[in-house]
Order: structure tokens, then C-alpha cells, then sequence
């Protein structure tokens, strides 16, 4: 007998968040995690930046005028690990479901665009932040990372907001990573500023995403309220530039096609599939783009997998390092001393004494006997 591959239920959202209010969309959140409990769902997607809401202000005018608006995304924005995420966390556990949450997330003075995973039995397993903000974005939040994926009982779970399915390597790395089920997590698509701004273009970018990674794709989107657009647009002008709803959820079947019905325009939901990661086989056997379909002779990503910091620690200015690899160090360089030593060959004594000096620069701990 061979393999039996994962069969799961998974629920994709189309929903308005209560801008900018954290602890009101936080429960308009939690209703809806509940509910695709109820109706079996094991893996749930939320649309990008959902608490406390997307800064829709950003395209309507300059940085200094949407200061305003701004000092009320940042102070309902959500840390992790917070009451938030423990609320989050506890409706996770008791709809025995995967949720993958869009927020604005606040770590000290700086805000991301992030994704938060978290496990049926209510754990956080890990966060997946936008690797660059989008065009006025940048004013909002900065450059993330956390590029991975989480192993479920369903199968490899990865995600990624809005624009970054428009980044190649960024959707290879995950490729990479054997990433099997996808939240693709958008805001919404009602701005009237051109035609990249509306649905089609990120369906495409979707649905692309899917056939290309052989992976099942949950799109998620928010919606655009008549509150929030009243709120932000202070002339007729602005008032021209979008309109109420934007709606799109959508889930993608690795060839392509779309798994049961989509949300659009003004309607708020869940929509729900049955997946086999088995259907995933028939696109691998045509088009691995990891495996068999590729040329790593001609073409190669090369993937950081370390978080950059700002910050490196060090202990009275000097390097630290291991005292296994200190001590091996200096019994290498002994060694090799005596060697240069013996042959009398003058530059290369020099250029021992320059490296001695070198040595003495790091931490090292005492000499053993």
C-alpha cells in the first residue's frame, strides 16, 4: 500500500475590519475563528493587516497629513505575545483549528506587516512579517522577514501579504521550504488610482502562485467600509478615489482552479473547500520548480536564513567565541608557529606575529596547563 496523503478542510475570509479599534476587530475576529470551527474548518485565513485594519489613508495624501491617523494604528496595534494574541490563541484552542491572523504588529516604536500562526491547541508557532512594505507603505511599516513555513498534520503552512506574490524569489524560498497549503492575505480592491489596485491583478498573482508551488492557495481580503472612507476623505477629490466593499476570497486548488465559491465586492464570509495534498502530485510530475524543473547549473537562489539584527552583543568590545573553538584555535596556531619558527623563512614569522596579535584581541579564556 502507499502513501495516504492529508485530506483537511480549510476556511478563507472576506471581512471589514472595525478600523482602527484592536480589541473590537480582535473580537469580530474570534467569532469568525469560532465559526469555521464549528462548521469543521482545521485551517483558517485572515486577510493582510486585518487587526486593527489596513492604513487605507496612506494613498490619499502625504506622510504629514496622515500623521492624524497614524498615532491611532500604532497605539491599537498588536504585540506579540499580548492579551490579543492570547484571546487569539484561546479561540484557536476551542475551535480546534490552524489560524493564520493578519495584524499590524508593534515591536518597540516600529510596526510590521505580519502574519501570526498560530495551533489548534493555541499556541503561537511562529510569525511571518512582510520583507518590504509596498510603495506608501513604507511610511507605515518596515522591512520584515521570518520567511518560513509550519509543519501540521495537514501538511507544510506558509504565508505571505498582499505584493510579496509579486516577488519571485520570495515565493521560490517558500517553493523551497515545501510549502504545501498557502494564506495569501490582501486587503481589499476598491482604490479607483488604476488598475493595479483592483482585484483582478492579485487574483492572477494568486491563483499563478498556486499552480507555480503545486500548493492549495486561501485568499483573504478585507473590505473597505463607508465608515473609514468618510473618516479619511475631507475632500470630493479624495472622495473619488474609492469606494465601500473590495471583497475577495478565494480557494485555489493547485492547478490553478478555484475549489467552490468566491466572495466579492460587498459581501462579508468565509468560504470553505476540502483539500487532498495528493491533487498536489499531477502539477510536481509536470512542473517541480524545486525538483525536476529546474537548471541550479545556470540559476540559484541564495536564501539568508538568518534574522538581521540591528544589534550584536559583545562582551567589553570583544569578539566571543566558544572556548572549544578558542582553545582549538591556539593549539593551531602553536603549532603552526613552531613549523615557521624552524624554517627561519622571515615573512612568514611576521606575518605569524601580526595573527598572534590578532588572537590576543579575542576573549579568550585561560591557558590550560
Amino acid at each position: 500500500m502507499g502513501d495516504i496523503y492529508p485530506k483537511a478542510k480549510v476556511a478563507a475570509t472576506a471581512i471589514a475590519p472595525v478600523y482602527w479599534d484592536r480589541d473590537a476587530t480582535a473580537q469580530k475576529a474570534i467569532k469568525y475563528i469560532l465559526k469555521a470551527g464549528e462548521n469543521g474548518a482545521n485551517i483558517i485565513g485572515f486577510p493582510e493587516a486585518f487587526i486593527p485594519g489596513y492604513p487605507w489613508w496612506i494613498w490619499f495624501g502625504d506622510p504629514t497629513w496622515g500623521l492624524r491617523f497614524y498615532k491611532e494604528l500604532h497605539e491599537n496595534a498588536v504585540e506579540i505575545p499580548s492579551p490579543t494574541t492570547d484571546a487569539l490563541c484561546d479561540a484557536a484552542k476551542k475551535a480546534e483549528t490552524y489560524v493564520v491572523m493578519g495584524l499590524s504588529e508593534r515591536k518597540g516604536g516600529t510596526l510590521y506587516c505580519s502574519q501570526l500562526f498560530i495551533n489548534p491547541h493555541g499556541e503561537i508557532m511562529g510569525i511571518h512579517r512582510k520583507l518590504k512594505a509596498t510603495h506608501v507603505e513604507r511610511s507605515i511599516w518596515g522591512d520584515g522577514g521570518y520567511l518560513q513555513v509550519f509543519d501540521t498534520e495537514y501538511g507544510k503552512l506558509g504565508g505571505l501579504n498582499c505584493y510579496e506574490h509579486l516577488m519571485p524569489l520570495t515565493r521560490y524560498a517558500l517553493y523551497y521550504l515545501g510549502e504545501q497549503i498557502h494564506v495569501a492575505s490582501w486587503p481589499a480592491f476598491s482604490m479607483k488610482i488604476g488598475y493595479t489596485f483592483t482585484a483582478p491583478p492579485a487574483v492572477y498573482a494568486t491563483r499563478h502562485m498556486a499552480a507555480e508551488g503545486a500548493v492549495f492557495a486561501l485568499m483573504c481580503s478585507q473590505l473597505i467600509t463607508k465608515e473609514v472612507l468618510e473618516k479619511i476623505c475631507d475632500t470630493p477629490e479624495k472622495a473619488q478615489m474609492a469606494e465601500a466593499g473590495g471583497a475577495w476570497a478565494e480557494i485555489i486548488a493547485p492547478d490553478g482552479q478555484t475549489l467552490g465559491t468566491t466572495i466579492t465586492e460587498n459581501n462579508e464570509g468565509i468560504i470553505y473547500a476540502e483539500i487532498d495534498l495528493g491533487e498536489s502530485i499531477y502539477m510536481k510530475n509536470a512542473c517541480d520548480t524545486v525538483g525536476h524543473y529546474t537548471r541550479p547549473d545556470l540559476l540559484q537562489l541564495l536564501f539568508n536564513r538568518e534574522t538581521p539584527t540591528p544589534v550584536i552583543e559583545k562582551t567589553s568590545g570583544k569578539i566571543i567565541l566558544e572556548s572549544k573553538q578558542l582553545n582549538q584555535l591556539r593549539l593551531n596556531y602553536e603549532s603552526l608557529k613552531k613549523q615557521i619558527e624552524k624554517s627561519g623563512d622571515r615573512e612568514s614569522i611576521n606575518t605569524a606575529l601580526k595573527f598572534e596579535q590578532e588572537l590576543k584581541g579575542l576573549d579568550l579564556p585561560p591557558k590550560k596547563p
